[in-house]
């Protein structure tokens, strides 16, 4: 009887000291392999003004080789081939990171993935306002990506089909890690008003509080 009962506690230490394991391993899983998931993203659409026109050619022309810029230009070729403002807009993506890890993480600035695709987008702002999220926690990026496109002739439709296209490459940071990447697809984002993506802001650092 006692060698059956010192088996039988052996075989539940065994049996605590895997599911141990196991936890630990999916926990690193988690933090190191699969810390970040994208929520939901969404993006506004903003006409350009014909003194918005000028200024976008204007910091073009003066930024487009500079080597220094952060700014990502696509449109390298005939960037405004239209004189027409009204065929210009201001992009703003603005999606919603989940932290599935439990270390702080810094989530910078993020380029365009495919770019031969994004053929519409004129450049995209280089502004960098790093979003912080908590362990375990989900943050609206701050500031978003911020983009210039020339629309041409395309439909609102049209216009917000060509948007879900496009996929983004991140950048983010622990206190382990640095430099890593993630991807943000577009495929389901939801087209707002820019009011709404104030109001989205607002409630999400409410809630951060």
């Amino acid at each position: 009887m006692k060698t059956q009962n010192v088996s039988k506690k052996g075989i539940i230490k065994l049996i605590i000291i895997l599911l141990i394991i196991i936890f630990l391993v999916i926990i690193a899983l988690v933090q190191f392999v699969f810390p970040l998931s994208v929520k939901e993203v969404y993006f506004t659409i903003e006409p350009f003004s014909k003194e918005e026109l000028q200024i976008r050619k204007n910091y073009f022309n003066m930024y487009s080789n500079d080597i220094d810029s952060s700014d990502q230009f696509i449109r390298t070729e005939n960037p405004f081939p239209s004189d027409d403002y009204t065929e210009y807009c201001t992009i703003t993506i603005d999606p919603v990171i989940k932290n599935n890890g439990f270390l702080k993480t810094i989530i910078q600035d993020g380029f365009i993935k495919n770019k031969d695709y994004a053929n519409k987008v004129i450049y995209k702002d280089g502004i960098v306002v790093p979003t912080i999220i908590e362990g375990f926690d989900k943050s609206i990026s701050n500031n978003g990506y911020i983009m210039f496109a020339w629309r041409g002739d395309m439909t609102d439709e049209e216009f917000s089909e060509y948007i879900r296209g496009l996929e983004f490459e991140n950048y983010y940071e622990t206190d382990l890690q640095n430099s890593k990447k993630f991807n943000v697809s577009l495929k389901d984002a939801k087209l707002i008003t820019h009011e709404e993506l104030v109001e989205l802001s607002n409630s999400d650092a409410e809630n951060n509080d």
